[in-house]
């Protein structure tokens, strides 16, 4: 939100060269910032952040630093040093209210809230077989977040991973991957939200159960896929191993299941359960749902993918050494489905991605990406049907 320059209560403003200041006057100076009874404790901030060169960062990614006394760029604005050494004592407040409210990125007369910390409660599913594909996990919780000022992502074991917000039910969906699941043990899964305010949630206990002898196991779907948006349908899972009462899980939870004999069983899908374009997990445990078969990816196709095009970063660079970093990225053609690359001199990494909206993703780019200075670039791309990779944006990593 941009600074009000209509605001009646504001009175005089000016600066001085020593700094901002603001009136009310009194023996025919503006008072300074931090006397003036008429600014709220976060106007106050803002101003003195300006003043003393401090770091404002309100849209909860990243932001320029505020320079007394040099250049200053922000918000794509370049303010001479001389102009703003020898110019701005001159000027009023509609001026500087129009260059405070971009120097900040949002204004100084109100503020979003702080975002949540976030709380995990439950996983869907919590365990899974060793050997598993690569599989959707569901975060059921409060504080997620997902806006171009930040999203909330899923660590596992302390690497994040692509992360989705599903704005009906308030769950995250999560992108494990198959090395994730490759060895058998427990894994600890949390969601980090960014600042302002956020922070880490309690590590919820994910298990790898080892493979045991005599489990069920999938040879086969019929049928083998379904079209997003379908109507509910009777999956048939054809196998080894079955036993009456033997259900079949997908994405961990567990469906009406018919026991045909010991090589087949059915389960009621529900259309709730392909409403969208994705992949399903599906297996089969036995009743105390610890032993079970490894999972078999059921996908769900929908429209052809349109190919993404990228404009820019938000930020478009960093210091080298800083930790992990969320970036904007602008464009169009952006899906849940979409990935996204980083690649660094002849290195290519996939970076964990979080679904904003079809103009928007956020990347979370680790802090071992931005450990020495040099040009990165990150493109998105999207997966077929239809899908392709977009054009790459340069991302610089300075000294």
């Amino acid at each position: 939100m941009w600074l009000n320059l209509a605001h009646a209560r504001w009175g005089t403003f000016a600066v001085a060269a020593s700094g901002l200041m603001a009136g009310p006057r009194r023996g025919g100076q503006p008072l300074p910032v931090e006397l003036n009874p008429k600014l709220t404790r976060h106007e106050r901030e803002c101003y003195q952040a300006l003043r003393f060169g401090r770091e404002i960062c309100r849209n909860g990614l990243a932001c320029p630093l505020v320079r007394h006394a040099r250049p200053l760029v922000a918000g794509g604005f370049r303010i001479p040093q001389k102009r703003w050494r020898h110019g701005l004592n001159q000027w009023r407040w509609p001026v500087l209210a129009s260059m405070a409210g971009v120097l900040l990125l949002g204004g100084c007369s109100s503020s979003p809230p702080d975002n949540a910390t976030p709380e995990i409660r439950n996983l869907f599913p919590s365990n899974i077989t060793v050997g598993s594909p690569a599989f959707t996990l569901s975060v059921q919780g409060t504080g997620f977040i997902s806006t171009s000022r930040g999203a909330s992502f899923v660590y596992w074991n302390g690497f994040a991973r692509s992360t989705t917000l599903n704005q009906t039910t308030g769950q995250l969906q999560v992108q494990v991957l198959a090395s994730d699941v490759a060895s058998p043990g427990p894994a600890s899964v949390t969601v980090i939200n960014p600042a302002p305010g956020g922070g880490t949630s309690t590590a919820a206990a994910f298990v790898v159960e080892p493979l045991e002898p005599g489990a069920p196991a999938i040879t086969s779907l019929s049928p083998a896929n379904a079209m997003a948006g379908g109507n509910s349908f009777t999956l048939t899972v054809n196998g080894s191993n079955f036993a009456a009462n033997d259900p079949v899980t997908w994405n961990g939870s567990v469906q009406i299941t018919t026991f045909v004999n010991s090589t087949q069983v059915t389960a009621a899908i529900a259309s709730t359960n392909i409403a969208a374009a994705g992949s399903a997990s599906v297996a089969v445990f036995t009743p105390n749902l610890v032993v079970g078969s490894p999972s078999v990816t059921f996908p769900i196709t929908g429209s052809p993918n349109p190919k993404p095009t990228v404009s820019s970063l938000f930020p478009p660079a960093a210091p080298a050494g800083i930790g992990d970093l969320q970036v904007l990225v602008s464009g169009s053609g952006f899906t849940s489905l979409s990935n996204a690359q980083w690649t660094f001199g002849a290195n290519s990494t996939p970076l964990a991605l979080a679904f904003v909206g079809g103009s928007q993703v956020i990347v979370l780019i680790p802090a071992g990406n931005l450990a020495q200075s040099g040009t990165a670039m990150i493109e998105i791309s999207n997966p077929a049907p239809g899908g392709g990779t977009s054009s790459q944006l340069t991302f610089t990593v300075s000294d």
